[in-house]
Order: structure tokens, then sequence, then C-alpha cells
């Protein structure tokens, strides 16, 4: 399953037809995916990639946010986003979200699992960019401090290899170790 394709369970929790903002919109998968299901979706990204015939506004998710005009989108998506910031500027950005959004806006968040011993250990701390990880539970309380009503929660089982041998030693070592290996990726839903 390619990258696009993992995302589409996340395109599917915004309004038809809605305004989507997605936060560090890389080379354009989602926005191209939006496209093709009705939704109306404008990127921002500091360092965007190759997005071509899609709007990707190449400026600093921060000062974005914090320039750009009340209740205007229907969605907000950051995948992968809110790790490279300390839990006062996640706040701080997701006050900013919560302004952007139109009454009833939702938020979808995809986060590093930590709850992953590949992610805890040592995926996670490849990327020098990566401030800190964050559980669910923090998350929670950032977005209810960011005055946005928390919806729900869960793991991504999409965001790992989901081969039959891959499974299997997972299985393995669940037993060995007597610790359940959760998926790399989680994700969080809320709105305005």
């Amino acid at each position: 399953m390619d990258n696009k394709q993992k995302q589409v369970k996340y395109a599917c929790m915004f309004k038809k037809g809605g305004a989507i903002l997605e936060l560090g919109s890389g080379g354009g998968d989602f926005l191209d995916l939006c496209s093709g299901m009705g939704l109306k979706a404008t990127g921002v990204d500091r360092n965007p990639k190759s997005a071509p015939g899609y709007r990707v506004i190449k400026q600093d998710i921060p000062k974005y946010l914090k320039k750009e005009k009340t209740a205007r989108y229907d969605g907000v998506y950051a995948r992968h986003i809110l790790e490279h910031f300390d839990r006062a500027s996640v706040t701080a950005l997701l006050k900013d979200v919560k302004k952007v959004l139109k009454p009833g806006g939702r938020l979808v968040a995809i986060l590093p699992n930590i709850k992953n011993i590949g992610v805890a250990t040592t995926e996670f701390w490849k990327d020098e960019t990566h401030v800190r990880p964050y559980t669910a539970a923090e998350m929670k309380e950032i977005f209810k401090t960011a005055g946005l009503k928390f919806l729900g929660t869960g793991t991504d089982p999409e965001s790992w290899d989901n081969s039959a041998v891959k499974n299997f030693l997972r299985k393995i070592r669940a037993i060995i170790s007597g610790v359940n290996n959760e998926p790399p990726d989680y994700f969080l839903t809320a709105e305005k």
C-alpha cells in the first residue's frame, strides 16, 4: 500500500466538498487524494517538494496560521508535524488551528506512536528535526488547553508493513518480551 492509499481513511474524516488545510504538504500526496475525493485542499509547507497543480503556500506553518483569516477551513490535516515542536509551541499552534477552523471544523493529526518498540527506540530519533514524542493522553490535554473538543484516537495498522512474515515475527516478539507492539502511527481527531 502506497503513502497516498494509507491516507484515504483520514481524507474520509472530512466533510465532502470542504476546504481543507494540510500542514506540511511535502510532495502533495494528500492534496492529490483530496482533489480526487471532492475536497478543496490547500497545503502549507516551509520546503514543499513537488506538488504540481495544487495550491501549496511556501511558508513556515506557525507563521502562516498566525496571519491566516479566522474560520476559513472546514478541516485541518497534520500528519507527522506536531512532533517537530515543543509542548508550548504545539499548544500555540493548535490555538491557531482552532482560529482558522470554521465552527464544527475538524482537526485530524497523525503522530509517531512511542508504544511501538521500533519508533520509541530508533525510528523517532533518526529525524534530527523531531523535538519530542507525544502520547495520546498528552495530546488530549493539549487539545483541551487549545480550546479544541477531543473526538477520539486510535492506532493506524496500515502504518507498518503488514506482511504475514512481519505479523508473525511481531507476535513471537510480543510473546517473548511480554510487550505488545502497537503500529508505528496513531491518530487523533478534534473539532472546534
